[in-house]
């Protein structure tokens, strides 16, 4: 990637986007309906840095940054926090730490670049780090009812939720622009 100038994440991110417009038919609203999702739960949070409601007029309107993101596409500078499930300990279980069930990770390997187009979903958000996580649990896609998923990016939503198994590889754009993945709603499938 380097090689492009794409030296951010948000050029990384985004010419991996292009090539699921490309491959899937995604399109700019696909993103616009993650981004009104995510602004839908910001709403609903207090302490959210951005609260007020989004159309997805604003949202095509919003200035470019690097195509096809645009300014509510990309990640806005903050930190956070993980908090696991109760893994069966019920609401009223009490404080404590809660047990997990898993875990994986890993990191894109940027030389995936000088080995050819077949290889570039390496450097897409997941798969190789939803892979490990399923080798490490004997839990599967279908066991899972909350994923909270880094959504920093909305390309990165798409990625991940297609990355773990939630939904067959080109088809999350489905469950977002169907509102499967909208407050209330259990799962993609």
């Amino acid at each position: 990637m380097w090689p492009f100038g794409a030296t951010s994440a948000a050029h990384t991110l985004a010419q991996n986007a292009q090539r699921h417009f490309h491959r899937y038919g995604t399109t700019r609203e696909t993103l616009g309906w993650i981004a009104l999702n995510q602004r839908a739960n910001a709403i609903l949070n207090p302490t959210a840095i951005y609260r007020d409601p989004l159309t997805m007029r604003e949202y095509l309107e919003a200035r470019l940054i690097t195509t096809p993101f645009g300014l509510y596409d990309c990640d806005v500078p903050c930190d956070g926090a993980v908090a696991g499930d109760r893994l069966g300990r019920g609401c009223g279980a009490g404080p404590g730490p809660a047990p997990g069930a898993g875990g994986g990770g890993g990191h894109p390997d940027h030389r995936a670049a000088r080995v050819g187009p077949e290889h570039a979903d390496a450097r897409a958000a997941g798969p190789r780090q939803a892979a490990h996580l399923w080798t490490r649990t004997s839990l599967g896609p279908g066991d899972v009812d909350v994923a909270e998923l880094y959504d920093g990016f909305t390309f990165n939503c798409l990625s991940w939720i297609e990355a773990l198994g939630f939904c067959g590889i080109g088809e999350a754009k489905d469950s977002s622009t169907a509102g499967r993945t909208s407050p209330g709603t259990a799962r993609c499938r």
